[in-house]
């Protein structure tokens, strides 16, 4: 696609194995208590429902459709 649109040099580079490093990352500084604020915070606003949907939320990162990479080219002059 970046090509297509007239992009040279266009290189990639894939770096979904850092979701799950994220993720981890993200609940170790909430640590237990913020995860329970997170789900108290969203059931508060939103009810049970809330909570519902923000554990599904989470279940995003794990899915084998969800990555994360660099895409990079450059404009001809």
């Amino acid at each position: 696609m970046f090509k297509r649109v007239g992009l040279i040099n266009v290189e990639t580079e894939d770096h979904t194995s850092l979701i799950a490093s994220w993720t981890r990352d993200v609940k170790r500084k909430l640590g237990l208590l913020g995860e329970l604020k997170v789900f108290w915070n969203a059931f508060r606003r939103w009810g049970v429902r809330g909570v519902l949907r923000t554990k599904r939320s989470e279940r995003v990162f794990r899915s084998k459709y969800v990555g994360y990479g660099l895409i990079v080219g450059r404009k001809p002059e």
